[in-house]
């Protein structure tokens, strides 16, 4: 499945994941998360439009991960 770790550690691109792109990660979806409270003072015809600005941010946030740890160490040989 998409966004999952596998046994090795990475997300099926060959780089690690890292303590600090997990860390990175884990901040910006809980950013992205808490933008779900104004769901309780939003008329409900709108929390589509919160869900789906939400749902991008969730998206951004998974790409952005893979891509750091897709991308190859400077100097490695």
């Amino acid at each position: 499945m998409r966004g999952e770790v596998d046994r090795a550690g990475t997300h099926g691109h060959g780089g690690p994941v890292t303590d600090a792109t997990a860390e990175n990660g884990e901040a910006q979806v809980t950013a992205t998360l808490a933008r779900l409270a104004v769901l309780g003072d939003t008329p409900v015809h709108e929390h589509v439009a919160v869900f789906e600005e939400v749902l991008g941010g969730l998206e951004a946030t998974l790409a952005s991960v893979e891509e750091i740890s897709a991308a190859p160490e400077h100097g490695r040989r």
